[in-house]
């Protein structure tokens, strides 16, 4: 089983943000940034999936998909650290300030692209039940990973 994970690196919220006067949007370069703290669970999920899945004696593997600046590799790093096979960073100076659709149409195409590949939305619960997304792959052939 193939498991890719989304992970937004955002701003630390106990430091000072500021704005770029060229375009008003947050200058990424003057802050901080780490993994989404709701991406961090979904990382700890996505571990705790594949070591389900290598304990029944399955092949199983976690990437990590992000889209950002270069400085976002600082969160791929992390999510590396805890466990994760491989990670996948969508750089593109076009997506710079992209809107929430742009984003989500461009990290689409990454496990969509992935020969075999099938996206399952799934949300946990605290009780067990289905939160959250993950895409599954069957095969990792043509994304290039880190």
């Amino acid at each position: 089983m193939k498991i890719v994970v989304c992970v937004k690196q955002v701003p630390d919220t106990a430091a000072e943000r500021k704005l770029r006067p060229a375009d008003s949007t947050l200058d990424r370069a003057s802050v901080d940034g780490l993994i989404n703290e709701l991406d961090e669970y979904a990382i700890e999920e996505g571990l705790q999936i594949a070591e389900a899945q290598r304990e029944a004696g399955n092949e199983a593997e976690v990437t990590i998909l992000t889209m950002g600046p270069e400085k976002a590799s600082e969160s791929i790093r992390k999510a590396l650290s805890m466990g994760a096979d491989k990670a996948v960073h969508l750089v593109d100076d076009a997506l710079a300030g992209s809107d929430a659709l742009a984003t989500s149409l461009a990290l689409a195409t990454v496990p969509l692209s992935v020969p075999g590949c099938s996206v399952d939305i799934r949300r946990r619960s605290r009780h067990g039940r289905a939160s959250g997304a993950a895409a599954s792959a069957s095969s990792g052939a043509g994304v290039s990973a880190r």
